[in-house]
């Protein structure tokens, strides 16, 4: 097997392992056909949302300040916000790949693959939205009783925000990975990344618009599609060292005096996957 596929291993590997907790919490909360009608599943898993969701709706209750911090956190995970973000940090990407090219350093064939990845990207918002939805009409699960308060619509299975997040700062985070020059700085956006993915996840549950089990199965869900797509960009020619190039140029640009050789750090951009 050639490095190259070894390389990727990792976030197929991921995959397959987040669709098997994603596929033991949906047989968990499924509900139950009964006749015609759909009766809710009473067992371990759906007890323990129960306690978890009347308990954080006590604390919600009594904290105005923690409705509005969370209020706040959890519209970074809608998919308005994050189309925004998509587009924004897309554009950002080829542009920046464009100044090497407009100084003579680089050849377009950079930009060209930048702009790849960045369409790679929003196809994977897109689909993942798509398949949250069918995901949710699937499993068909009501939401908590408090959801009519957090302004939340349709089934609840698995969490729309929380699958999102994860996909979209998930994708930004493997290409902080490629573009970040210094493994220190690369690594506190990845934790401050995965953090943020956390605390949308912990405030759909708060406002009582999720069931804990829904953001658990909305991160599986997410980690699955996630996974999938690293791995596919990698194994597709061009795409997966593309954002590597660009940090390397923009490093030629911001150091362009020769270091003395042998003093010179040797490139720290390999290919890598979350």
């Amino acid at each position: 097997m050639s490095s190259k596929k070894l390389t990727m291993a990792p976030g197929l590997l991921v995959s397959v392992g987040a669709s098997g907790v994603f596929a033991l919490l949906a047989v968990g909360v499924m509900p139950r056909a009964d006749g015609g009608e759909r009766v809710p599943r009473d067992n371990f898993i759906t007890g323990f949302d129960q306690e978890v969701s009347e308990g954080l709706h006590k604390v919600n209750q009594e904290s105005p300040l923690g409705v509005s911090i969370f209020t706040d956190v959890t519209d970074l995970g809608s998919y308005l916000w994050i189309k925004q973000l998509t587009v924004v940090v897309g554009l950002t990407l080829v542009v920046a790949s464009m100044f090497p090219v407009l100084r003579g350093r680089q050849t377009i064939e950079v930009p060209v693959r930048c702009a790849l990845l960045v369409v790679a990207w929003i196809l994977m918002m897109a689909v993942g939205e798509i398949l949250n939805i069918g995901l949710k009409e699937y499993i068909h699960r009501a939401r908590p009783p408090y959801y009519e308060a957090a302004h939340a619509s349709g089934y609840s299975f698995p969490s729309g925000h929380s699958m999102a997040a994860f996909i979209a700062y998930g994708m930004l985070a493997y290409i902080g990975i490629q573009v970040i020059p210094h493994r220190r700085a690369r690594w506190d956006v990845v934790g401050g990344l995965a953090a943020l993915v956390l605390l949308i996840g912990f405030s759909r549950i708060f406002l009582g618009a999720h069931w804990l089990t829904d953001v658990a199965g909305g991160f599986a869900a997410g980690a699955c599609w996630l996974g999938l797509c690293i791995w596919a960009i990698g194994i597709l020619p061009g795409l997966g060292p593309a954002a590597a190039r660009v940090a390397l140029s923009a490093d030629s640009i911001a150091s362009p005096v020769p270091e003395a050789p042998g003093l010179s750090a040797p490139a720290v951009f390999p290919e890598k996957t979350l």
